[in-house]
């Protein structure tokens, strides 16, 4: 289930991506459309005193220096720039009849190292300025990059108003770089959205990631405990020793079969077993007396069983457990039937007499 809602988170984030890429592009275009048509407003407004009989009125040439006109439109272009500190040149062109573009007037002052005095030919006229001449309709254009920099440039044709003849045409400029920070403050809503939408994802992710993991390390965890248990079950059931647990109180609390065999005892009664009261031999009892005191018990002799009756030979090895909390908890204990092995030791002992009679 965690893989699904992974995978389908993914996706999700590629589609976040997808739609955040589509929406940054669209504000942007957007903004620029805005940005342009503002242009465009602005460009008219500044154009609109400018008719076709002051353009005729000058020769574009220095002589029109003198020129009531030139200096009219010279204010003009002053105001239009003053007035808005986006704009940074304003002027009016024309195109002679070699196809050469020149300035009638522009914005700047005489003492301005971007001055262009009237006649002075626009060598390097960008292609979207030749194509506004050449279309003479109203347009905004650029960035398109010149000698005094790079512009985004709105252009408005001046016509005759009788015949439609283009007389000239007035520009407005703009920097580009102040027009790409208008649009990289567009584009960060949309970006910024987008990167929010993308972190929670991811977050979603790594959460479930994490989660899976740590699930799988505790699933592992437990299979590896079960294992250990089943282990240590079938150690416990089916070692060939007698194994036993007493608690502080010296009391059974867990007995295998072969520890029931070997005490002679039925397996449900071993639980609960006294062994420091109930065992009928003294020496085994006072084993099992010595382990509180932290040292390890060893018995090795006779029991008599409480259960059968019989006697056996038996060794105990017993160790005492310790808890942080509360000291001694009890002991664990192996006891181990030698009753063979010491019947096989006798039997030993009276045939090697039995040789040493004959020698």
């Amino acid at each position: 289930m965690s893989h699904d809602i992974r995978w389908w988170l993914k996706v999700a984030c590629i589609l976040a991506l997808i739609a955040g890429a589509l929406l940054t592009v669209w504000n942007v275009q957007n903004e620029d459309h805005i940005q342009r048509n503002n242009l465009l407003i602005k460009a008219r407004i500044a154009a609109n005193p400018i008719t076709s009989d002051q353009i005729e009125a000058l020769s574009g040439s220095e002589a029109d220096l003198g020129s009531p006109v030139y200096t009219h439109l010279k204010q003009t272009m002053e105001g239009v720039v003053a007035a808005d500190t986006q704009v940074r040149f304003a002027y009016l062109m024309g195109m002679n009849d070699d196809g050469g573009i020149f300035f009638f007037v522009d914005s700047e002052s005489p003492d301005s190292e971007d001055y262009s005095p009237p006649g002075q030919i626009y060598w390097d006229a960008t292609v979207p300025t030749r194509i506004a001449f050449a279309s003479a309709d109203e347009s905004t254009a650029g960035p398109a990059t010149d000698r005094w920099g790079t512009w985004i440039t709105a252009f408005i044709p001046v016509k005759d108003p009788d015949t439609g003849e283009l007389m000239g045409i007035f520009g407005l400029d703009v920097d580009a770089h102040n027009w790409v920070m208008i649009l990289l403050g567009a584009a960060i809503p949309p970006i910024l959205g987008t990167g929010l939408v993308l972190i929670l994802l991811l977050s979603f992710i790594v959460v479930i990631g994490r989660n899976q993991k740590e699930h799988e390390l505790l699933t592992s965890s437990q299979r590896a405990i079960q294992e250990s248990e089943e282990r240590y079950r079938l150690l416990f059931t089916r070692s060939p020793v007698g194994i036993v647990q007493i608690d502080r109180n010296g009391k059974i609390v867990a007995a295998n079969q072969k520890c029931a065999e070997i005490l002679g005892l039925i397996p449900d009664s071993l639980i609960g077993f006294d062994v420091r009261t109930q065992l009928q031999n003294p020496e085994f009892r006072a084993a099992f007396t010595e382990i509180p005191r932290g040292e390890p018990a060893h018995y090795e002799g006779e029991y008599r069983s409480p259960g059968s009756g019989r006697n056996l030979f038996v060794r105990l090895l017993a160790h005492p457990l310790f808890s942080e909390d509360r000291g001694y908890s009890g002991a664990i204990a192996i006891i181990e039937d030698i009753t063979d092995k010491k019947q096989a030791e006798k039997a030993l002992l009276m045939a090697n007499r039995k040789l040493n009679l004959l020698n």
